[in-house]
């Protein structure tokens, strides 16, 4: 009865393990990054052989590149044409930051596989050994246990997300207000419109300290920006380029992070369980001896 219980968990804990793969597809979640790539190239097509824009249909929504694509289309719109070339560009972005996201959701259905393996090897291990013990366990040693592990399951995500937020934080406002610099700032529209539409001015309070030196280079362009106009595509293109270095330099460390944070708990609230039942375990054996 045992194996007929763990063979279905086994492949759940293996689908999340693999990110997904092992899983129903009624199980996977839908892609809209995916989603969106598929539209910004139907609208790449679409610019190629002069279709109406109209067909496009809804813009599907993926962090910033949603409403990136939303301005450009209204542009598109207004002036009867949009660079095909900064389609290309935010496709770029777009993949990075699907990749940025796969990698980083790894950690967490690694982290729950193992997790899940472990409640499961620990609770096999209980039944097994409960024909040991005559009188068997105290009641408050299965419930202390339970509390560890429920207590790992429902922390883990929010203490990665936090991590995540406080590792990351300004970047999604920084590549936003810089696609939006290389995107309008050559298509003749008033200073003020384009830095409006940017929303630089809130970048040096959402800034963390590693990107706060690119944060003060992209106000001071903006600045300049504002005093004499002028493109600014090749500026805005170089700062795109060292932000997503420096994206790329905080998620290697994050995922190290992810890492060691995910062994603590295992060792905390999982492996802490399973002691904490051989103990008493031990311990009941005295007593009976």
């Amino acid at each position: 009865m045992h194996l007929l219980l763990l063979a279905p968990l086994s492949w759940l804990a293996a689908g999340l393990w693999l990110n997904e793969k092992l899983l129903p597809s009624f199980m996977r979640r839908s892609d809209p990054a995916e989603a969106l790539n598929r539209w910004l190239q139907s609208w790449q097509l679409a610019s190629g052989t002069g279709a109406a824009l109209t067909s496009l249909g809804e813009v599907p929504q993926f962090k910033f590149f949603g409403r990136l694509a939303e301005g450009g289309l209204r542009h598109a719109r207004s002036f009867g044409s949009f660079p095909r070339e900064l389609l290309w560009e935010w496709r770029d972005g777009l993949a990075k930051e699907r990749a940025f996201d796969q990698r980083w959701q790894g950690i967490t259905y690694a982290a729950w596989a193992q997790f899940a393996l472990f409640i499961v090897i620990t609770w096999a291990f209980v039944f097994v050994t409960g024909d040991i013990l005559a009188n068997g366990m105290p009641v408050y040693i299965y419930a202390l246990m339970g509390i560890l592990q429920f207590t790992g399951l429902a922390l883990f995500r929010p203490v990665l997300i936090l991590v995540a937020h406080r590792r990351l934080r300004g970047f999604s406002e920084l590549l936003e207000g810089l696609y939006v610099l290389r995107s309008l700032s050559g298509a003749g529209l008033p200073t003020g419109q384009v830095l409006s539409e940017a929303k630089l001015e809130r970048l040096p309070d959402l800034a963390g300290p590693l990107l706060m030196p690119l944060v003060q280079r992209v106000v001071e362009l903006a600045g300049l920006y504002q005093k004499q106009g002028g493109a600014l595509g090749r500026e805005a293109q170089i700062l795109l380029q060292e932000a997503w270095f420096l994206r790329e330099e905080c998620l290697q460390k994050l995922i190290k992070l992810g890492e060691g944070l995910k062994l603590v708990f295992l060792l905390v609230f999982f492996a802490g369980s399973y002691f904490l039942f051989l103990t008493g375990l031990v311990f009941q054996l005295l007593k009976s001896s």
